[in-house]
């Protein structure tokens, strides 16, 4: 059926009261009225194409229909001629599997209401508006803005009821405003928090504090550089355990000060290059399997071994001196003894 707009005269020799009153009457069930009170559906159709005498020529093309009731004729010509996703939103035809499913629950076996337009729908209450449904989807092709000058609240109060917000081709931006938080509650302490992503970049302007009950664990497969340009300190009240499958070198420039009330360590080999050493041991014990020690003090020893040589070797020579020497004066010794030996001899008269 299509509606035909009536003359002016023709809606002038209508008495409304009577009308309203009557619903028998013919003129409810003329065709070009658009109300059917002896069908399930009654609409109010505005055809896309305005102007023409002819009942089929009005039907060309959605202009504007509200629909009360029961799938209309309209809709089942459109299902026929394979045009109803103008009257009906994708979803419902997707969700109900065909065009001929969506038009038998185009009411879900009740009394619906159907708006198509090919214009815009414009809605404005000074008041308040209430919404409810059993389940809502909202399809936008364009861009969708939501503004609210006071508070705004999404959230979910079912069992299982879960909140998933994503871009499926561009980014996903959470802005505050200036001085202002944003928190992330994971159940009130009692869920977890999951991050996936390839690159972490965070800035921090001020002070970070992080708070950890439990066990912390990190794995790195990459290097890992860190630069603190103010005071470090690190406690730890438990046992502490360090591997290193490589090389270490710690660069102290200025000065390490490191104090332990018992210190054990195993080394394989050490090399050290100390300036200045100064031990206060009270007891000390060293087992040493391999040690290497510098060269250049092992030059400077073996230096002052040499000196040491030499030295022994001209105090030999000073005592071979003296061995001469004593030598010598025993051999004066002797032949002044030879000399009272002869005067002894010598008897002198006179």
């Amino acid at each position: 059926m299509s509606l035909q707009t009536q003359s002016q005269t023709d809606i002038n020799t209508v008495d409304i009261q009577k009308l309203l009153a009557r619903t028998d009457d013919k003129a409810l069930m003329e065709a070009d009225t658009g109300s059917h009170y002896q069908t399930a559906y009654t609409y109010f159709y505005v055809p896309g194409a305005i102007g023409s005498a002819q009942n089929t020529a009005d039907d060309a093309g959605l202009g504007t229909l509200i629909r009360l009731g029961g799938y209309s004729d309209l809709e089942e010509a459109a299902e026929t001629a394979g045009t109803l996703s103008v009257y009906y939103p994708s979803r419902h035809i997707d969700d109900e599997g065909s065009s001929a499913a969506a038009l038998q629950n185009a009411a879900s076996g009740s009394q619906g209401i159907l708006f198509a337009c090919d214009g815009r729908i414009l809605l404005k209450t000074a008041e308040r508006m209430y919404f409810e449904s059993a389940a809502f989807h909202h399809d936008v092709d364009g861009d969708y803005v939501v503004e609210a000058t006071g508070n705004m609240s999404l959230s979910t109060t079912g069992a299982s009821g879960t909140v998933d917000l994503k871009s499926i081709n561009d980014t996903v931006t959470i802005t505050s405003g200036n001085n202002k938080s944003i928190t992330i509650d994971a159940g009130n302490g009692t869920g977890d928090l999951e991050e996936n992503v390839k690159t972490a970049t965070r800035k921090i302007g001020g002070d970070e504090y992080t708070v950890t009950k439990g066990a912390a664990r990190s794995w790195t497969e990459g290097t890992t550089t860190s630069f603190y340009w103010g005071a470090t300190c690190s406690i730890s009240a438990g046992v502490g355990f360090y591997l290193s499958m490589g090389a270490d070198i710690f660069i102290k420039p200025v000065m390490s000060l490191s104090w332990t009330t018992l210190g054990l360590a195993f080394t394989g080999v050490s090399v050290s290059w100390t300036g200045v050493t100064v031990d206060l041991e009270e007891v000390s014990m060293k087992l040493r399997g391999v040690q290497t020690e510098s060269q250049i003090v092992n030059s400077k020893l073996r230096q002052i071994n040499h000196e040491l040589n030499t030295l022994q070797v001209d105090m030999s020579d000073v005592s071979a001196t003296t061995e001469m020497l004593s030598a010598r004066a025993g051999y004066i010794d002797s032949q002044i003894g030879s000399i009272k030996a002869d005067i002894q001899d010598i008897n002198c008269k006179i």
